[in-house]
């Protein structure tokens, strides 16, 4: 399992839009994958799409909203808005996605 933090390809050095990925890829099911796909790294990248087995899903989509969902930080924000960005992050990955990997991965 891997949580990854993909970041915006409109980032510059003053701004970071970045949302994050869950991916649950057994070891035994990804060594069996590569087996059949040379070239493909010792571990997966929780942001790429390799097979519909193995998709990784935005944080977003686990979310009330359901939908794709982004979040920004910036040298221009005050510290207590970065702050609540911080909270808001810790929170959907507390709340959301723990549960939604436990769930792939079949606990309680």
């Amino acid at each position: 399992m891997q949580l990854g933090f993909q970041g915006s390809r409109f980032d510059s050095a003053d701004s970071l839009d970045f949302t994050v990925n869950v991916s649950v890829i057994g070891r035994q099911a990804w060594e069996a994958y590569r087996a059949g796909h040379p070239g493909l790294p010792a571990r997966p990248n929780p942001s790429v799409h390799y097979d519909r087995r193995f998709d990784p899903v935005r944080i977003g989509h686990l979310l009330a909203s359901g939908r794709d969902t982004w979040w920004n930080v910036s040298t221009h924000r005050p510290a207590d808005r970065l702050d609540r960005t911080a909270d808001g992050v810790v929170a959907a990955v507390t709340d959301h996605a723990v549960p939604e990997i436990r769930r792939r991965l079949g606990g309680p």
